[in-house]
């Protein structure tokens, strides 16, 4: 059904997804929730970890979709 290149670029994006998700969840803990120094700097640490996270494994989906063979097939 899928070839190994689509199956890895639908993991990476879902992981991505989740990321993002996460990311705007703790962004929202972060601003939003009046909590003292030590939870709100924990939110803000689980926040920032998971943005790199979702930019880097969209940057790798990105990659991926470059190294597919049906795109060099369409440029010759």
């Amino acid at each position: 059904m899928f070839r190994n290149d689509d199956s890895a670029i639908l993991v990476k994006s879902s992981w991505a997804t989740l990321a993002g998700g996460s990311f705007i969840r703790c962004r929202c803990f972060t601003t939003v929730l009046e909590l003292g120094g030590f939870w709100q700097y924990l939110w803000l640490g689980i926040c920032l970890v998971t943005f790199a996270c979702s930019g880097l494994l969209i940057v790798l989906v990105c990659r991926d979709f470059g190294n597919r063979s049906c795109f060099r097939e369409i440029s010759r």
